[in-house]
């Protein structure tokens, strides 16, 4: 009876507002079989963290407890590093961490560092913009400095220029830091006070004895008339910068775009001064890195867009591409539209083949798979798998014959299995990743798949590895079941630069942690992204 109290106690049940009870365990998060030696002694939790509490939690929170055993300054430490990621299993596990209501981690803030501010601040680059909003306004008045900055982003962003800059005159009365003096100058210009801004321009300048800020004062001048300067560093921007510059100059070079973080290309996306081309190019950056839902990126191609605008930007073609899908026609001139999209989007962008097969999704959730479209088939069933729809991609699957069918095989394997992943079953060798995945995953293989592997596999060094400490940190983590703090630095090693490591070593480290740490199915995801990426 005492076992069987706490088990019970851990089925998932509704919410209680105000009052949450011990976390509901999702089935995502069920932990593997333990023994006895294993067994956590439970203890009460404190309330949730002020601004981490949540007023619009995931469907899927984590245990409120997630920071458990992590200390405030780890904590901080892999919040401030925390890379953005093209990964969508990724996305979606760090989104829901940051959604998640948790108790505190243990510990004062570490330095310059606010636990709350950087919460604030990796949500809007994931576009969370209301979320962040929630978290900064529950920071007492008195503790809000620091995350002013971000409110004035938040707004910014979401196109509300007024209020932000109501929050730059309200906060340079009594901070005359830099930044505000900066900002103030982007709002005089914004809001057409062009003298007063040059004279902001040369006050701060003075004040600060060195050289004015170049791309700061050709942007004022370019709103009050003057010609456009060309920007050479879009690290420097934020967001209300972003809109100045939009404003002045109407179009950004396309390299700047391809440069910008997720929040300010989901800034730029959102700016209706903005050409269409520029929108659509920033849109496209801002929904590879999770700051823009497929169906938002959907509706704004629908609507920038039109059948006579003239212009060969790749943003462009995509978006008119997307429209030819949904012409009439037959299952394989559809499907053939469908391949022509998704070949013209994926192929130069990082993540492009992930989002080109949930744009797509609903397109290919209408067509039947029969005889007429079985060369196109492989494609399909891989665009089905990228989109999280195993089961259509393995009605898809049953077209698939000849060199195409093991590999696909293996694919399905991974993402709608139906008891165990292919092993030693033709006497073939598996790839190595799938091995390596594979045995992550924790399902068994026989000592043959080992032995079979190519020599290059046992002496041969792989890709650069990941970060070592966020290595070395993701297995101390899974081994004291630190839950949140697994997830961040699985994060870290499968994506260390935005794109997801080519290190298999390292993808087999992060799918096993997460899998260790009760992320059951998004180290699965994660697992079939990998060999998707890999040309598996």
């Amino acid at each position: 009876m005492l076992v069987a109290a706490p088990a019970a106690a851990q089925q998932p049940g509704p919410p209680i507002p105000l009052i949450p009870p011990p976390p509901a365990i999702s089935p995502n998060l069920l932990p593997p079989p333990s023994s006895r030696d294993d067994a956590v002694a439970s203890e009460s939790l404190a309330p949730p963290a002020v601004g981490w509490d949540s007023a619009t939690p995931p469907r899927d929170p984590l245990p409120q407890a997630f920071w458990h055993g992590t200390s405030r300054t780890m904590a901080e430490l892999l919040l401030a590093r925390l890379p953005d990621t093209t990964s969508p299993a990724l996305q979606s596990l760090e989104r829901r961490l940051l959604l998640s209501p948790a108790a505190a981690p243990e510990g004062p803030n570490a330095g310059d560092r606010d636990l709350t501010a950087l919460r604030a601040a990796a949500l809007l680059r994931l576009g969370e913009i209301e979320a962040a909003r929630a978290v900064i306004a529950a920071i007492p008045d008195r503790e809000r400095g620091r995350a002013l900055p971000l409110i004035v982003a938040g707004d910014a962003i979401g196109g509300d220029v007024a209020g932000a800059c109501a929050t730059v005159r309200e906060t340079v009365r009594r901070d005359q830091a830099a930044f505000w003096q900066t900002a103030l100058i982007a709002c005089q210009a914004l809001q057409g006070e062009t003298e007063q801004a040059r004279l902001g321009l040369q006050l701060l300048a003075e004040e600060q004895q060195g050289p004015r800020d170049e791309i700061l004062a050709r942007a004022v001048e370019a709103v009050a008339g003057g010609p456009p300067a060309l920007i050479a560093r879009p690290e420097t921007l934020d967001p209300l910068m972003l809109r100045l510059l939009v404003a002045g100059y109407r179009s950004l070079a396309p390299e700047v775009v391809d440069a910008l973080r997720p929040d300010l290309a989901l800034c730029l996306a959102l700016d209706d001064e903005a050409p269409a081309a520029t929108r659509l190019a920033a849109a496209e950056r801002a929904a590879r890195y999770g700051a823009l839902s497929p169906d938002r990126l959907r509706a704004l191609y629908s609507a920038l867009t039109v059948a006579d605008e003239r212009g060969d930007a790749p943003a462009l073609n995509h978006s008119r591409r997307l429209a030819e899908i949904g012409r009439p026609g037959t299952a394989a001139e559809r499907v053939a539209r469908i391949t022509r999209f998704a070949d013209a989007f994926a192929s130069p962008q990082e993540g492009g083949f992930g989002l080109a097969a949930r744009l797509v999704l609903p397109a290919l959730l209408e067509i039947e798979p029969d005889s007429s479209v079985a060369g196109a088939a492989p494609l399909v069933a891989r665009l089905l798998i990228a989109a999280g729809d195993g089961r259509a991609a393995r009605r898809w699957s049953k077209l698939v014959s000849g060199s195409e069918e093991p590999s696909l095989c293996l694919l399905l394997a991974f993402a709608a299995p139906r008891e165990e992943l292919v092993s030693d079953q033709t006497g073939a060798p598996l790839p190595p990743l799938y091995v390596m995945l594979a045995s992550a995953l924790g399902e068994p293989l026989a000592p043959a798949d080992w032995a079979r592997l190519p020599a290059a596999a046992w002496t041969v060094a792989g890709p650069p590895a990941p970060p070592p400490a966020a290595w070395l940190d993701l297995a101390e983590a899974v081994r004291a079941k630190r839950i949140g703090e697994t997830a961040l630095a699985a994060i870290m090693v499968a994506s260390p630069a935005g794109a997801l490591s080519a290190d298999p070593v390292a993808l087999s480290a992060a799918v096993s942690g997460l899998r260790q740490a009760g992320f059951a199915a998004d180290a699965r995801r994660l697992a079939v992204e990998a060999a998707l990426a890999a040309g598996l």
